[in-house]
């Protein structure tokens, strides 16, 4: 995850992702996303990597999870309807 507290040009999307995830390539970058809550207003971009490195969900502390994994976890309504366009 990569936050900000303004909305970020493209090219600064690419050079916070190129900074923190090193020997990953970006694959697609979202629209940006709306989304209100009763105390914020969000406005997210996903950011999709491939990366050769196997040593990448070590490095930054994440998880793989599988697809059906994925279906059954508890997610934000932001994520959920993110993968849901997607045809996740």
């Amino acid at each position: 995850m990569i936050e900000s507290n303004k909305a970020l040009s493209i090219e600064e999307i690419y050079n916070k992702v190129n900074e923190k995830y090193t020997h990953s390539e970006v694959i697609e970058i979202s629209e940006p996303v709306k989304h209100i809550l009763s105390h914020q207003r969000l406005e997210a971009v996903f950011i999709e990597l491939r990366s050769d490195n196997q040593n990448i969900l070590n490095d930054h502390k994440l998880k793989y999870y599988t697809k059906q994994e994925v279906e059954e976890l508890p997610k934000p309504r932001l994520i959920e309807n993110y993968l849901t366009s997607k045809n996740f």
